[in-house]
């Protein structure tokens, strides 16, 4: 029987820091998310600024050169999205396995 409840407290121990760490995954997934958002905003407004001022835009090259850098940053944020995503779900394959009644 202690045999038993030690393997209960472990598989316990086990499922808690998976579960700590899903949830720092979730956190950090949703502070990248809202980065992209307002990344995406700012380029929005390069962009709808560049529409307004085609001729300024022209003669004013850091301003395209911020785009880039901006769209290259997007780009990177939404690979490590697609990364965390992944993680995400292997986690949740990982934790599928351990049922509520092997646990009690």
């Amino acid at each position: 029987m202690d045999e038993k409840r030690q393997q209960h407290l472990a598989l316990k121990g086990k499922l808690l820091a998976v579960t700590q760490k899903n949830t720092n995954l979730l956190q950090e997934l949703a502070a990248l998310k809202q980065q992209e958002q307002k990344i995406e905003a700012e380029i929005k407004d390069v962009s709808t600024y560049d529409q307004k001022n085609v001729a300024a835009s022209a003669k004013n090259k850091s301003t395209v050169e911020k785009k880039k850098q901006l769209l290259a940053v997007a780009r990177r944020q939404e690979e490590e999205l697609q990364l965390l995503r992944l993680e995400i779900n292997k986690l949740k394959t990982k934790c599928g396995h351990v049922s509520v009644g092997s646990l009690l």
